[in-house]
């Protein structure tokens, strides 16, 4: 679910956080996620794409920092 920014990201990211201690080990989609948390009581989930976290003119920047389709951000209610 990646654009192609978010894949370089996340090889030239991934092994490097793994040695400090932080691999990441799960690799859910939204849907995934979902069932997961509703599984465990959760009622409302949404998901939350990392460009659309912060508003949008942040993004309007005349350097290379731009938002990528990486991971998403999942705010869940209990039930």
């Amino acid at each position: 679910m990646r654009d192609a920014d978010g894949c370089v990201y996340a090889e030239l990211v991934r092994p490097a956080s793994a040695e400090r201690g932080e691999p990441w080990l799960t690799l859910l989609s939204p849907a995934d996620m979902t069932v997961l948390l509703r599984s465990h009581g959760f009622g409302q989930v949404r998901h939350v794409r990392q460009r659309d976290a912060v508003g949008a003119w942040l993004w309007q920047r005349s350097d290379s920092l731009r938002p990528m389709e990486l991971s998403m951000l999942t705010h869940a209610t209990l039930g």
